[in-house]
């Protein structure tokens, strides 16, 4: 082991150095019959993933009372952490990189009839490769594999959709909901939804009314899309990924 990288509502993670000098993350989680099939889905999930802004799961094993999940390092922290230290507003294209790259990790999960459920900041790490950053989107820990729409409310109260609020049926369209509020306070360095009391906050966002974003004309007309109550007219990942707002992202991964 090299450090602990804190503990979470799921375990500790411990940063720990391979006999190749690589660097990984073993999450330490304790098992408990009742959340053995939370687990077990999560690896479930998490094997079947590969994709570069996704973390790999490489590897896991079983320790007495634990099981032991072997992660892929991300090197530079997570956005949140970022947020809180910047000092001057981010480049409106690093903030749209940071959305096409987390639509694409999206777009794979939903592929797999996954639904994140709990986007938001704290689970969007950043890797850096010389001037390259590149999200990756973790914590699958509230994931859920579904052929149908789901009604648990579970994840961030900032980032919950209407549709979670209310305590209605909802799909793969409540990830770009939470997106567009990462998306939100990445361009303010606000919560869209903000408020006093959890019930308040709860009404803002069934009420899908916030304060529209200053000084990024493209951002905001995406925020249009991704920020809208009813479901239906919400736009889909793949919609998103469309748009020639993401032309340049697009045709580099083609190269």
């Amino acid at each position: 082991p090299v450090q602990s990288l804190g503990s979470g509502s799921q375990g500790e993670a411990i940063l720990c150095k391979t006999s190749n000098n690589d660097f990984v993350v073993i999450k330490k989680i304790k098992i408990d019959f009742e959340h053995r099939r939370a687990l077990e889905n999560e690896l479930k999930i998490l094997k079947q993933l590969s994709h570069p802004n996704l973390i790999r799961l490489l590897n896991f094993f079983y320790s007495t009372q634990h099981l032991n999940l072997v992660l892929e390092y991300a090197d530079y922290g997570n956005l949140e952490s970022q947020i809180k230290a910047r000092k001057t507003p981010f480049p409106a294209n690093l903030i749209l990189k940071m959305t096409f790259q987390m639509l694409s990790a999206l777009r794979q999960l939903h592929l797999q009839k996954v639904i994140h459920r709990d986007v938001k900041p704290e689970n969007i790490l950043l890797q850096k490769n010389v001037n390259q950053i590149t999200f990756k989107l973790c914590d699958f820990g509230v994931s859920k594999q579904t052929d149908q729409k789901c009604e648990t409310m579970i994840g961030t109260p900032y980032y919950l959709s209407p549709q979670i609020c209310k305590g209605l049926p909802y799909g793969e369209k409540t990830d770009v909901w939470s997106l567009g509020v990462v998306v939100y306070r990445m361009c303010t360095f606000r919560h869209a939804f903000a408020a006093e009391s959890m019930l308040d906050i709860f009404q803002r966002i069934c009420q899908g009314r916030y304060l529209k974003v200053a000084g990024y004309k493209d951002i905001s007309l995406l925020l249009d899309q991704m920020l809208v109550v009813s479901e239906d007219r919400r736009f889909s990942v793949a919609q998103l990924l469309d748009l020639a707002v993401f032309d340049q992202f697009r045709e580099a991964k083609q190269k």
